[in-house]
């Protein structure tokens, strides 16, 4: 009868209150760094005691500060945590504690345990040690802590402390630890934590080494209470709430041992649900009786288990089984990486593997029971545990806990883990979760509060339908996780992780399921993270990628693991590449060293005068040779005759500056020279009025040649033969560093791409802004400075991808103003240097190979395959390819405008113009006069603008609105040619303001 009155209670009254508990506080309010190692022999010695208080009446705590006087009712031995609370009631607590670690650590860790006999009575009462609510200074419990450890070790000279690394005070009293419906004044009890030496730091300083003991310093403490049970009072009278403390004492322990909380921290509630070991539903899964096994992830935290890699682009048929089922050879957790920081593992969840029930050891009186439930059912689940009595001390299978069985997949992210670690906030971010359960039924609904309609609060902790398997009802689910499903299996940054799961078999203790990785058109062919440390330069040449670290060059073939050191001081500056002669260059101050592939040796010339430009390749014939600038203006052409000799030599180029040299090579036979101050070539001499910084070319249709340079105040330079045609400034935006040269519209010119943080700019050769462009970076998002430019698709026009500092990558398509196929993808973090592209022509089509490496030193190498044997590399790194040489060859030209004076050409943006300006554009095929003169509605004449238009490329002139109120205005524009043609075209423009 006692359970059938109780639950009349809690139905009407308190209906749900157990599922709507949140977990107040943190379990281990300020982590150690560093988590304790956990070799297989760890051993955990608990030295633990029990204490009292000053009695008292308080209505703001639970009992009055002694051992068994938390109830009013004398409820016998017929409940959890029955009376006496004596050595021999916490003796069995700590036996559970025990025979948890030895089931679940798989022999990692024993757990040993010694409790002193003493009952110890503090000085003070239980309010005068508890922390404000919300608050993080634990000094009160510190101060809890110094007394009794001082008092213990004055009373026992003869115990020798050193004998123990973890050290626990049961109170007397019930913990400030769960908020539910109907529990109140509660307020000055005292919160369940673990203190570290961290956060005896925290309270005590720095300098702080432990409180001094025999032989030792006891450096942490688990404060517990006697019980979590309580009485609660509501309309109809009380009833007893049995919560018991099994959980709280391995979670402590688990704090110990270095796991960080995995609820949410900030509110209490749950996180991860009853899936993992540190959560508030786990903690107190069956009333606190016992918790699931930790995750897949606190698994492999603590070192415990070490999962199956899958990184490999392929389809794989895994099979994955339950922890308590596998034998020598079966896999009971998988990694499956998204990216550098964030990874998918995979585990099998069986609550009963044995098909034997819920067989549980109870202590009751001193008494060895054994108990056993085939199914969860009327005073046994997780919500009710009232057909239980005595202290439970052992669970044939913890995993009986979790609320379902089947696939549980993790989405791991290690930068939200790095970041919150040391503040205890793992997982305070419900949709960026360090540690985040994929919930199957598409419905992220753990840690969510429902109310009932007996207005009481429910709290989402998980359920069966969370977990994947064949023949799960949820309204979501088809048996399918990838980028298309609900949830998707994209990054937390949103980007395409090229993973898919499918085929999950029914639930059963051995699991299967088909994994592909790579996507139809994106392929990860290679991924690890380095030793190498501090890459931030690489290339690629005859099937082998290079880098450079701390100015040394390292090197790796194909299905090698890692880079491997060949030379140190090879180049402080982006590596040169020759594939044609197999040779990989570079210049470290004065010295160039040029390494040879096939006879891996390196060869050195020093000039006796820093070099201040990349090295760049000349080809003249058969011979190719390398050429440089140095700081004082010389230019050298270095011969490499024979490489087996060792014989390098410099010839002194014809061209000399006073400056600076910034770039310099060959195109076409023809020399370019930028110095700081002056750009030299093709018969022309430009003098800069600001320093120089960049130089890119191309060849038109007629062989002519187009110089692009930029100076180091956004001004770039526009020649066409020997004359400088245009040259036009960049306003309002951040200093350019670097900037490409793309084919976006084949008009027969090129197009200039650059980013700041927030844009992606595009600018014809005219100075006019690409349609489409700038592009925004979405929020939360910042742009790298890097581009690259080409036709991965092979339909012709190029696509630009572009990086953020989070690692996402982005290939742009702007003829069709839309995302290629497939991306963006994400390689974890920003990355380092300019990434490189080189195709590679396999089964009868053109692949692009993309090589990078990351802030976190991972190389990451990525296929993209559009099945064209079209696709094209225009712009590959700041200097254009591997050679260094910026040079691209002629712009298709089958989009060419023939019409004079086009009218769909003739527009303005923005319209409607809310801001102080707007742009005029307009297109005429040969060099003309643009006149246009702006109107009001009733025909008075407002303004007029004038301009001098290229033949052959968009135009635009800006129309300052700042003086002029809100209307529509009628813009005619009208064009005159050299040649005498013309046209004109009325165009209405929207002030509003």
């Amino acid at each position: 009868m006692k359970y059938i009155r109780r639950i009349i209670i809690l139905l009407f009254i308190f209906l749900g209150s157990i599922s709507a508990q949140k977990f107040i506080g943190k379990i281990n309010p300020f982590p150690s760094e560093v988590q304790l190692t956990t070799t297989d022999n760890t051993n955990i010695k608990i030295l633990a005691v029990m204490v009292e208080f000053l009695e008292d009446n308080d209505g703001a705590t639970y009992g009055k500060g002694t051992f068994g006087s938390i109830y009013e009712k004398d409820y016998g031995d017929k409940i959890i945590d029955p009376l006496p609370h004596d050595a021999n009631y916490f003796e069995s607590h700590l036996k559970f504690a025990q025979n948890y670690y030895n089931n679940v650590s798989n022999g990692h860790v024993t757990v040993n345990y010694s409790l002193l006999p003493t009952v110890y009575k503090v000085t003070k009462k239980m309010r005068e040690y508890s922390p404000l609510k919300d608050s993080d200074d634990y000094t009160l419990m510190g101060n809890l802590s110094k007394e009794v450890w001082e008092m213990v070790v004055a009373a026992n000279p003869g115990l020798n402390f050193s004998e123990y690394n973890l050290f626990a005070i049961f109170h007397a009293g019930v913990g400030r630890d769960v908020n539910i419906s109907g529990s109140l004044g509660n307020d000055k009890d005292l919160p369940s934590v673990y203190l570290s030496l961290n956060a005896f730091k925290k309270i005590y300083g720095a300098d702080f080494i432990g409180f001094p003991a025999n032989n030792a310093n006891i450096q942490n403490t688990m404060i517990l209470p006697e019980t979590e049970s309580r009485e609660i009072t509501g309309v109809t009278g009380s009833a007893l709430l049995e919560l018991t403390i099994n959980g709280l004492i391995v979670s402590s322990i688990a704090s110990h041992l270095g796991l960080p909380d995995l609820f949410d921290t900030e509110t209490g509630l749950s996180a991860i649900g009853r899936f993992g070991l540190m959560d508030g539903q786990s903690i107190f899964a069956y009333s606190g009786l016992f918790p699931p096994q930790p995750s897949a992830w606190e698994k492999i935290y603590l070192g415990w288990e070490s999962p199956v890699l899958l990184n490999q682009t392929g389809v794989y048929n895994v099979s994955v089984a339950a922890a308590l089922a596998a034998g020598l050879t079966d896999s009971k957790i998988y990694k499956i990486p998204i990216n550098s920081t964030e990874y998918y593992l995979v585990e099998n969840r069986q609550r009963d593997v044995n098909k034997n029930g819920a067989i549980l050891n109870i202590n009751l009186n001193g008494q060895s029971l054994i108990k056993t439930f085939p199914k969860d059912t009327t005073g046994f689940s997780s919500y009710s545990i009232d057909s239980l009595a005595g202290v439970v001390t052992d669970v044939d299978e913890y995993d009986w806990a979790v609320p379902g069985n089947g696939i549980v997949v993790w989405h791991i992210d290690e930068n939200v883990i790095n970041a919150k670690l040391s503040t205890n906030k793992i997982n305070t971010e419900k949709f960026n979760r360090g540690v985040d359960v994929e919930e199957a039924d598409g419905i992220q609904d753990i840690g969510e509060q429902f109310t009932t309609i007996f207005g009481d609060q429910v709290i989402g902790e998980g359920d069966s339908v969370d977990l994947w398997y064949a023949g799960n009802k949820s309204k979501f689910y088809t048996n399918k996780f990838d980028s298309s499903t609900k949830p998707n299996t994209n990054s937390n940054t949103g980007a395409n992780s090229l993973i898919s799961f499918e085929g999950f078999s029914v639930s059963k203790n051995i699991m299967n399921f088909k994994l592909t990785l790579g996507s139809t058109n994106i392929a990860l062919v290679e991924s690890f993270e380095s030793q190498v440390s501090d890459i931030d330069k690489i290339t690629y040449a005859n099937n082998r990628s290079f880098v450079l670290s701390n100015n040394s060059l390292y090197s790796k073939n194909n299905g090698q693991n890692d880079f491997v050191f060949k030379y140190s001081d090879f180049s402080n500056k982006e590596l040169m590449t020759n594939e044609q002669t197999g040779i990989i260059a570079g210049v470290f101050n004065s010295k160039i060293n040029v390494y040879s592939i096939n006879n891996d040796a390196v060869y050195s010339l020093e000039l006796n005068e820093k070099i201040t430009t990349v090295p760049a390749v000349i080809i003249s014939g058969d011979i190719s040779f390398i050429q440089i600038g140095t700081i004082s203006g010389k230019v050298y052409n270095i011969n490499i005759p024979n490489l087996n000799t060792g014989q390098i030599t410099a010839v002194l180029d014809s061209y000399v500056s006073d400056k600076q040299i910034v770039q310099s090579f060959y195109v076409s036979g023809t020399p370019c020279v930028l110095d700081k101050k002056h750009l030299s070539g093709f018969s022309f001499n430009l003098d800069g009025i600001n320093e120089f910084d960049q130089v890119a070319v191309f060849k038109k249709a007629d062989n002519s040649l187009s110089f692009i340079a930029r100076d180091n105040q956004n001004t770039f330079y526009i020649f066409e033969g020997a004359s400088l045609t245009n040259s036009f400034k960049i306003s309002s935006m951040d200093s350019i560093k670097s900037f490409i040269l793309c084919d976006l519209f084949h008009t027969g010119d090129y197009q200039i791409v650059f980013t700041d943080s927030n844009y992606i700019y595009s600018y014809l050769l005219s100075g006019a802004v690409v349609d489409g462009f700038p592009i925004k970076a979405k929020t939360g998002e910042t742009f790298t400075k890097q581009v690259l430019a080409a036709d991965f698709d092979g339909n012709g026009y190029s696509e630009i991808m572009y990086f953020t500092t989070k690692g996402k990558i982005y290939a742009y398509t702007p003829y069709e103003q839309k995302m290629l196929t497939g991306f963006p993808i994400s390689c974890g973090s920003e990355i380092k240097g300019y990434p490189v592209m080189y195709e590679m022509f396999e089964g009868g089509v053109n692949k692009i190979v993309l090589n990078l490496i990351n802030s976190n030193n991972c190389f990451y190498s990525y296929k993209i395959d559009y099945n064209s044997a079209n696709s094209t590399i225009y712009f590959n790194g700041k200097y254009g390819n591997l050679y260094n040489n910026s040079f691209l060859v002629s712009a298709k030209t089958e989009n060419v405008i023939t019409e004079y004076f086009p009218e769909n050409k003739i527009y303005n943006w923005p319209n409607p113009v809310y801001e102080n300006s707007t742009n005029i554009r307009y297109y005429v095929s040969e060099d003309s006069k643009i006149n246009i003169k702006i109107f009001d509605l009733a025909g008075g004449f407002v303004q007029e603008l004038n301009d001098y238009a290229a033949g052959g490329l968009d135009s635009e002139i800006t129309w300052d609105v700042t003086n002029i109120q809100s209307g529509v205005y009628l813009a005619r524009v009208e064009a005159t040619g050299n040649s005498g043609k013309s046209g004109n075209k009325i165009i209405k423009i929207a002030v509003i303001k």
